[in-house]
């Protein structure tokens, strides 16, 4: 059996250095790559895991979905298609999906961390965004629950036309995202998914910790038995990484 992850690649974003086109063929390329492992004999009973940010902004009105993405939502479907599991852990950019990812393409949409038995491993699975209400935060939770009311949801999508909403949240993700570096360096103990892996260690056995969200790839033991995975982003093009777990472990692979 085989598990692949990879999350933060962040479609529609538009920034210098970055180009949405190469970024979707590139990640189409790596999906179709995914999808000869987990149709081989070999590895039965596989899947994929997409742990957030997948799309840069995704904002689902009843009748209208974002335009753009069909390579990428058309290969995810053949994909399901193929009874290919797909799970879709929902991330902080694109918070607002529903039920399309769920009835249209088939993949099943996780909203928070969530603990799976995998190729004989414990994981806890997540985005990552999470990680920060542990935190004492207050701006940061407060706009997470937010962005978590599906009563404001049902205001906004009533409120605001899908032309403005989708030009509002590409303009306020580009405009976060220049205010930082694309990629993260990487702080040893003084990460938040390194304090969090640890506190839960206290009370609970997990072989793989592994989060997107931090662009940063890492590798980080532990414990002897227990490792923190970051999945690292796919913005810049020039270190795209995934995850694969299998019975021998989790390893990082450069795309």
């Amino acid at each position: 059996m085989k598990y692949f992850f990879a999350s933060d690649i962040h479609l529609g974003l538009k920034i210098t250095g970055s180009d949405n086109r190469e970024r979707e063929q590139r990640f189409v390329e790596w999906l179709s790559m995914v999808e000869r492992e987990l149709e081989s004999p070999d590895s039965p009973k596989g899947a994929l895991y997409l742990l957030g940010d997948i799309f840069d902004y995704w904002f689902e009105y009843k009748q209208v979905v974002p335009k753009g993405f069909v390579r990428i939502l058309g290969k995810l479907a053949q994909m399901c298609d193929k009874n290919i599991e797909i799970h879709f852990f929902v991330g902080n950019h694109d918070t607002w999906c529903y039920d399309y990812f769920e009835q249209e393409i088939g993949m099943q949409v996780h909203k928070g961390i969530t603990i799976m038995e995998l190729a004989g491993h414990s994981c806890l699975i997540g985005h990552g965004h999470e990680l920060r209400t542990e935190q004492v935060n207050t701006r940061y939770r407060l706009m997470q629950a937010i962005f978590n009311s599906h009563l404001v949801y049902k205001i906004y999508s009533f409120l605001i036309h899908p032309d403005l909403n989708m030009a509002f949240g590409k303009a306020w993700s580009l405009s976060n995202r220049v205010s930082k570096q694309l990629a993260h360096t990487f702080k040893g103990e003084a990460e938040i998914p390194v304090r969090f892996a640890r506190e839960e260690l206290q009370h609970t056995h997990i072989d793989y910790f592994i989060f997107g969200h931090f662009h940063t790839a890492q590798h980080y033991p532990l414990t002897p038995t227990s490792t923190l995975i970051l999945l690292g982003q796919w913005i810049s093009g020039t270190d795209c990484q995934y995850a694969v777990l299998d019975e021998t472990g989790c390893r990082l692979i450069r795309f």
